[in-house]
């Protein structure tokens, strides 16, 4: 379906000299998230709800900011023949929510988001996924009571539209960019707001076991663009947005039909067929990671409708610049190199099938050799078997011999891609011996080349039976991608590896041995090891972040209503630390921060946590105390050792430390409550003097 089909085209426009205060009220009275901004009938930019959230965030002034200081550019554009799933892939390869659609004299005529795809396509009849496959499970979350200022900080920084107000792990309310945006054409004080006061409520919330085409029909019906997904006990699940519908509808649909044709081309590309079968991993390897093999799929009449990553390095365009225009027009503007027949090469196609061609393009002082292939694609279910457009695969053969040997061309281009492999490739026997392997495996695990075909693919576990495991997948499932493992090299040091794998089988049709790919994830997995550190601890001071300790709090105080046992929160401030900061600078500041967070651990049992809220702000849960008493004393030691002169940086400091406690079940079994009371206790500290501790009482 192409897109013209589905694009908005009563689209508001607006000048990039207009006051943003304008738009905004523009954007808010038409209730749209965008406007498209254009310099006479072009296009040269977009501004949305996200633009005037990161405005917002960014404390500039709304009145006087203009729509060219704020908009999104360049601006990604696109004719109205661009069919839909690649206008999905062009969405998500450039990260936006809007394509502008042009018309050939560059002229806007509409534009196409992620409401247009879901109102225009619908969902496929017998669709049966449910939400829960699809949804984003770890959404933006904050209290009620966190000030707007700071969650929309946090939505800029974690590239969030939203964040869900929750309350015991139940979700109370949201607040999106479209709620920011109103607020600023209301000129609210944002830095004085909460989110209590703000948020949109009662939220909609569906089940995570409804089908998708179902949450769909919500959005369309409630014209709301995402839902709240809930478990049976009302606690958040997730949040399904637009994007994620659309993906769960369209994603791989149309990328995995091209593949299914360029497998069946490929196979037939010389006599080399038998070893092309026999090494079929590393054929789906190079085409699902499109390194050098470029595919370029067309319709009937030579109109590009697929453009991979490796055809935009090959021939030397970009996605944008080829989508929905024909092969001609594109290698019409070739102002050197040897042209192509395509009227000879079409009709040969149409006669014989294919049509192999070299030709030669020239990029200024670059040359490129390109080897091109045009086959038909015919959909095999028509019985006719009627052409429903072309397949042109092209790979630069820059300084190979045209007239080579077609058997060895094919071998040296397979040997090539098993030596310059940049991860492990590797054959072996049925117990494991290693055929070959390439020289990067001989690297990963620390041995010469002459060294690793002496051994056995066994002793690269750490746990050789998991080796066994490995390879009984493999004979049941004949194909097995990216199967974990923990892998070990010469030293014993520990590799994280996604392994490929398949069978080989010999002329009779046995089973002869093993082959497969291994890719090094060591860094990935530690980078989302420290991802995951970071996402529940402070980033200073190795600490728990709030987030962690609202968690524990929450469970501590659930314990607590079933034992009846006393605990305390305690909210401290450092005294002193802001003139640190001003006089000395943050780098001192940061590291005063990092000592503070050493001597507050050790001033506590293995039990208790402590963490840190920001600044200079840390707390401490003790889960058990006898009773007040327990939490003073406490208190005491770590006013005593903070209160010590501290040599941070070749620096004498001096700083002391104001505390407040709460205690539990006396003052509430309500996380926020408890927080909020230890630090109006602590506040009376800072009031009677500093460096000393105040107990919470009603009667402040």
């Amino acid at each position: 379906m192409p897109i013209k089909d589905i694009l908005t085209s009563k689209v508001v426009f607006c000048d990039p000299d207009s006051h943003l205060s304008v738009a905004a009220n523009t954007m808010i009275e038409k209730k749209i998230s965008s406007l498209l901004v254009v310099d006479g009938d072009t296009p040269i930019g977009i501004v949305t709800e996200s633009n005037l959230v990161r405005m917002a965030n960014d404390g500039r002034p709304f009145e006087t900011t203009k729509v060219k200081d704020v908009m999104s550019s360049p601006l990604v554009t696109a004719h109205g023949d661009l069919d839909v799933f690649d206008a999905y892939r062009v969405i998500c390869s450039n990260g936006i929510r809007h394509i502008a659609i042009v018309d050939d004299d560059g002229k806007a005529v509409g534009i196409v988001s992620y409401t247009n795809i879901i109102s225009g396509m619908g969902l496929a009849q017998g669709m049966v996924r449910k939400v829960s496959k699809i949804m984003t499970k770890k959404p933006l979350t904050c209290s009620p009571s966190d000030s707007l200022k700071e969650v929309i900080s946090k939505m800029v920084e974690e590239n969030f539209s939203y964040t869900i107000a929750m309350k015991e792990r139940k979700p109370l309310g949201i607040v999106s960019e479209r709620d920011v945006a109103r607020l600023l054409t209301e000129r609210a004080a944002l830095d004085r707001l909460t989110v209590a006061e703000v948020m949109s409520h009662p939220l909609l919330s569906i089940d995570p076991n409804m089908p998708i085409q179902e949450a769909a029909r919500l959005m369309r019906e409630r014209k709301h663009r995402r839902l709240v997904v809930t478990s049976g006990n009302g606690n958040l699940s997730g949040v399904v947005s637009q994007g994620d519908i659309i993906k769960g509808m369209m994603e791989g649909r149309y990328i995995q039909s091209l593949k299914d044709i360029v497998m069946k081309e490929e196979q037939v590309l010389s006599a080399f067929e038998e070893t092309l079968i026999k090494k079929t991993i590393f054929l789906d390897s190079m085409l699902n990671s499109a390194k050098d093999l470029a595919v370029i799929a067309t319709d009937t009449e030579m109109r590009i409708v697929y453009f991979n990553s490796a055809a935009e390095d090959v021939f030397g365009y970009k996605l944008n610049q080829v989508i929905g225009k024909t092969v001609m027009q594109i290698h019409s503007k070739e102002k050197d190199g040897n042209f192509m027949n395509f009227e000879m090469a079409m009709n040969q196609v149409r006669e014989e099938g294919e049509y192999s061609v070299i030709i030669e393009l020239k990029r200024g002082c670059e040359k490129r050799v390109v080897g091109l292939r045009i086959s038909p694609i015919i959909d095999y279910r028509d019985r006719k078997k009627t052409t429903q457009g072309f397949m042109l695969m092209g790979k630069n053969i820059e300084g190979r011999m045209r007239n080579e040997d077609i058997l060895r061309q094919q071998e040296a281009k397979w040997r090539s891609l098993f030596e310059s492999s940049k991860d492990v490739v590797y054959i072996s026997d049925l117990d494991g011996n290693l055929i070959e392997m390439n020289q990067t495996g001989a690297d990963l695990f620390g041995y010469k080349q002459e060294e690793i075909l002496s051994k056995n693919m066994k002793e690269f576990y750490k746990n050789p039976e998991d080796r066994d495991a490995f390879v009984e997948k493999i004979r049941t499932h004949k194909y097995v991608k990216d199967h974990e493992a923990e892998l070990v090299n010469r030293k014993g040091e520990l590799i994280f590896a996604r392994i490929t794998a398949a069978i080989q089988k010999d002329k009779a049709g046995k089973i002869s041995g093993y082959q497969g790919i291994i890719r090094d994830a060591t860094e990935h997995k530690k980078k989302e090891e420290a991802i995951s550190f970071l996402a529940f601890h402070d980033a200073l001071t190795s600490l728990p972040n709030r987030r962690t300790f609202e968690d524990r709090l929450s469970n501590t105080l659930e314990h607590a209503k079933r034992t009846k046992e006393t605990g305390a929160v305690m909210f401290m401030d450092l005294d002193g630390f802001k003139a640190v900061n001003d006089n000395l600078g943050h780098d001192v500041g940061d590291a005063l921060l990092k000592k503070v967070a050493e001597i507050l651990n050790s001033c506590v049992r293995a039990e208790d946590t402590v963490a840190r809220f920001g600044g200079d702000e840390f707390v401490i849960l003790l889960p058990v105390v006898r009773s007040v008493k327990d939490a003073a004393m406490v208190a005491n030691k770590v006013v005593g050792a903070i209160n010590q002169t501290q040599k941070i940086m070749c620096n004498d400091l001096l700083v002391g430390m104001s505390i407040g406690i709460a205690l539990f079940p006396d003052d509430g079994l309500q996380p926020d409550i408890l927080i909020k009371k230890a630090d109006n206790a602590m506040y009376l500290a800072k009031q009677s003097g500093k460096n000393c501790y105040k107990v919470y009482s009603e009667n402040f």
